[in-house]
């Protein structure tokens, strides 16, 4: 198996250095109280400012100004803090620009933008690679109805050959609709990106009504190179029209995806003529690892192939999936075409609808057996397992042909008591052990304008801890250890009013989670955690 260019290590491992402590010169600019508006805001600021947004409902049409390194953020998260576009054009635009994750959007709800006519990504149209993080993208329409009409990213838009990072987001109910093609109701990926898509909920998106209706839940376009890993893509839809393919993900030729530990989850394909698989349509050079596949339906229409993957090609690896449950006329788990065909490694593929496999027989140690689910904290897809209580163990647990730690999932579990996996690999979606989705930001207990922030939150090299105090304060800055384990302390003492900056070095540390706490007081705790990728 290939080695995947970039690489997310989630064992938590802690060892950082900090370079020096220097006030900070960046600005805090405040809407509406410094400008009214959020664009006018995005405007003012230079590199390294930081745009706070009170809550509101903000009716507006943002294009990012050409400068990199400016973060907005909500006060009060994303449920509260509202960017509408109206129905009057595209909610966030990012111009051609070479943008780097030092860029970053989180906490905001944007919603109800509306284009027409050879349309690119209602919800946001992105260039570079911005951090895209914790946010609601929902109700964002990219709709056409004319003879030539091409649809492309309801939700999001990826362009160019950036590497934007996607990470627990909300990308709900967002739509492709025009009577040609409808491409990415949710997220759509050009060819030659390579975003990182992790940790989303990417749920209820459509394309309808064209000849083409491909990836309502993600599109990736051909030559493109997405790495996609522990989402939620569920009750997906690509319908009406003529062609319903890849509902949940679709996958263009030599697009070298990358699909880890996803819950691929009710997702449909209803068009008139074609459906093909409703959970992943892929053509070539995807891996397909640990992914739960359950419930997707390929409906109506005349051909109904491969509801739990449909393969249109011959280089693409499937390995250590839970595929089950799902149903079509043909290949209700797995099909392929003629001349098509797949590495098969390790997969429970069992009581699908149509057959567990057409045009392509079971790999060597694919097993079809009843997994076994239990609900757990966070879903009703976990394994069955003895040590918790359970009357039997999954036929799933340690049945990988690999190791938990070489598809970096040593940190994430099967088990409904979040003790994580190790050695042979569980197949099928692996559950973090705390929701990636929290758009709903905990709000400072305090009326104190205290803030802190570490940014970038995935980064490949370095990142800085800011923090803002209104008044003297005895602070604690350390950093510890999945097991509590102080493991270093950044400062300790007492801060003047004011702001404050670390920065630390990631060049030579190891690939990993990092977890700064900060103390100030005697009652106020507060948590970030960063990741280390290469």
């Amino acid at each position: 198996m290939r080695k995947k260019f970039l690489c997310i290590k989630t064992c938590i491992v802690i060892l950082c250095s900090v370079l020096f402590t220097v006030p900070l010169f960046a600005n805090i600019i405040y809407v509406p109280s410094d400008y009214p508006t959020i664009q006018q805001g995005l405007n003012a600021a230079q590199t390294g400012d930081t745009v706070m947004v009170a809550a509101a409902t903000y009716v507006e049409n943002i294009v990012w100004p050409s400068r990199d390194g400016i973060r907005l953020m909500s006060e009060d998260g994303a449920v509260t803090t509202i960017i509408d576009g109206g129905a009057a054009g595209r909610v966030i635009t990012f111009p051609n620009f070479s943008f780097t994750s030092s860029t970053v959007i989180t906490g905001f709800t944007i919603q109800n933008g509306k284009l027409g006519s050879q349309v690119y990504g209602a919800g946001l149209y992105v260039n570079g690679s911005p951090y895209i993080f914790e946010n609601i993208i929902r109700r964002n329409i990219a709709s056409d109805t004319s003879s030539t009409s091409r649809i492309y990213g309801g939700g999001i838009y990826c362009n160019g050959t950036g590497t934007p990072l996607i990470v627990a987001n909300v990308i709900r109910g967002n739509i492709v609709q025009s009577t040609i093609r409808n491409y990415g109701g949710g997220i759509y990926v050009e060819g030659g990106n390579s975003a990182l898509i992790l940790g989303n909920t990417i749920e209820s998106d459509s394309a309808i009504g064209g000849f083409y209706n491909y990836g309502a839940g993600i599109y990736c376009a051909m030559g493109s190179s997405p790495d996609i890993r522990h989402n939620v893509i569920q009750d997906n839809v690509a319908t009406q029209g003529s062609r319903g393919y890849g509902a949940g993900i679709y996958v263009g030729t030599n697009s070298n995806s990358y699909i880890l530990s996803n819950l691929i989850y009710n997702n449909t394909s209803q068009s008139g003529s074609w459906n093909y698989g409703a959970g992943i349509f892929i053509n070539s050079g995807t891996e397909v690892l640990n992914n739960t596949i359950v419930g997707n339906r390929c409906l109506g229409g005349n051909w109904n192939y491969g509801a739990g993957i449909r393969i249109y090609d011959s280089t693409n690896t499937i390995g250590n999936n839970i595929i089950v449950n799902n149903s079509a006329t043909a290949g209700g788990g797995i099909y392929a075409g003629t001349g098509d065909h797949a590495t098969l490694l390790n997969n429970d593929v069992w009581n699908n609808t149509g057959g567990n496999y057409s045009g392509i027989a079971p790999g060597a140690a694919d097993i079809s057996v009843d997994p076994i689910f239990v609900t757990g904290p966070l879903g009703d897809f976990y394994l069955s397992h003895i040590a918790t209580g359970h009357g039997a163990d999954s036929p799933c647990i340690d049945y990988g042909y690999t190791t938990a730690q070489s598809l970096e999932l040593d940190t994430y579990t099967t088990r409904i008591d979040s003790v994580t996996d190790a050695d042979t690999v569980d197949l099928g979606y692996h559950y973090p052990i705390e929701p990636f989705v929290s758009v709903q930001e905990q709000k400072i207990a305090t009326q104190i304008p205290l803030i802190f922030q570490v940014f970038p939150s995935i980064s490949t090299s370095s990142c800085r801890i800011q923090l803002a105090l209104p008044s003297d304060r005895y602070t604690e800055v350390h950093i510890f250890d999945a097991l509590g384990r102080l493991q270093q302390t950044l400062f300790s003492g007492k801060l003047t009013a004011g702001k404050h900056e670390w920065v630390w070095n990631g060049n030579t540390i190891p690939m990993g989670t990092y977890f700064f706490i900060v103390r100030v007081g005697p009652h106020e705790t507060f948590s970030k955690k960063v990741i280390l990728i290469r």
